[in-house]
């Protein structure tokens, strides 16, 4: 991998490691590590769009080519099913599907892509939903939630709006997909939001970005405060099956992945309580360095030289998991979502 996209303490050791080497010796690896790069890039590009058509998405290329026009963000099943095939195929469900490649983009942008997505080729799509989200609603213990419990919308407040479409290709068969407004300029802020930290990572045009990289080590997952009823697509199959909200966390363990919902932080390496990344109490931000980034695009590597990219640091988007650290003693953190404009998950902020 390229210096450029290493974490601060890898660059330490490769400049450490390179040192010993003569300036042939550097001179030769220089030239291999932008040969392997180049070529693993090109694979990930590639391996992309291969997932995408065998998801069911219409002219998978175009698709992946709207995902750079409009910085939007694929998140959803689609994303741990790209990075872990093997997790995926132990899922009970069926194979993974258009529905579950869930798009996420900035505030004002939701015509605009559903436009590009009626305009690839392939398939009809036809707008099933699309809405505002909900007024907000204040609960009989004096919480604000986005909605009625009763409404089947993401019970994410860092959403706007948001649209299911259905696409329907030339052989009759139909795939349904969500199409989600941030509540920010940054697509990432209902991202950061979701309740389960695995979650918080997503696929760009230009690269991978996961927000929590050394918690989601053995399939961990751990649920935030926030968590009180499920992102949608978990919603419906628990609603189907009968089972309570509060069952939701379930649908993960059945699918290989280990949920923490102690409200404690637990079995991460010891740190510096609300400064270090790895700690619940801190507050994070889309360019700090626990941000694990890894382009795959050339756009993407060659702006990563200067920093994260773009689509990170426009806004900057900041969150804090919340709840204790097994580092921390008694002391405890509430959950927050905000970004550098000066919008947050709040409900009640009127953005």
């Amino acid at each position: 991998m390229e210096l450029s996209l290493l974490t601060k303490y890898e660059r330490q050791d490769a400049r450490a490691v390179l040192q010993r080497l003569d300036r042939r010796g550097i001179l030769g690896v220089a030239n291999l590590e932008a040969t392997l790069s180049h070529f693993a890039r090109a694979m990930l590009r590639e391996d992309v769009v291969v997932n995408l058509s065998e998801a069911g998405i219409p002219s998978p290329n175009g698709f992946y080519e709207m995902l750079g026009q409009h910085d939007a963000v694929i998140s959803g099943s689609f994303v741990p099913s790209f990075l872990d095939p093997e997790l995926a195929r132990s899922w009970t469900t069926e194979e993974v599907s258009v529905g579950d490649v869930d798009v996420y983009i900035g505030k004002g942008k939701l015509d605009i892509v559903l436009n590009a997505l009626a305009d690839l080729p392939g398939a009809d799509m036809e707008i099933l939903e699309r809405h505002a989200a909900p007024p907000p609603t204040v609960n009989e213990d004096g919480t604000v939630s986005n909605g009625g419990r009763d409404l089947v919308f993401y019970t994410n407040t860092a959403i706007h709006a948001m649209a299911s479409v259905r696409f329907m290709d030339e052989n009759g068969k139909v795939g349904y997909m969500d199409v989600v407004e941030s509540k920010s300029a940054s697509a990432f802020l209902p991202i950061v939001r979701f309740n389960l930290t695995h979650l918080r990572a997503g696929l760009t045009f230009d690269g991978y970005v996961n927000m929590h990289p050394t918690w989601s080590e053995g399939r961990r997952t751990f649920a935030s405060e926030h968590v009180q009823t499920p992102p949608t697509d978990a919603l419906n199959d628990l609603m189907a099956q009968g089972l309570r909200y509060t069952g939701w966390l379930d649908k993960y363990r059945r699918r290989g992945y280990d949920v923490r919902d102690e409200g404690v932080v637990k079995g991460i390496k010891q740190h510096e309580c609300f400064s270090s990344v790895d700690c619940p109490l801190t507050t994070r931000n889309t360019c700090d360095e626990g941000v694990q980034y890894i382009a795959y695009s050339e756009r993407g590597a060659i702006e990563a030289c200067s920093g994260p990219p773009r689509w990170l640091r426009d806004p900057v988007v900041y969150w804090r998991h919340g709840g204790r650290c097994e580092w921390g003693g008694e002391a405890s953190a509430t959950a927050k979502v905000y970004d550098s404009e000066g919008v947050s998950d709040d409900p009640s902020d009127g953005n």
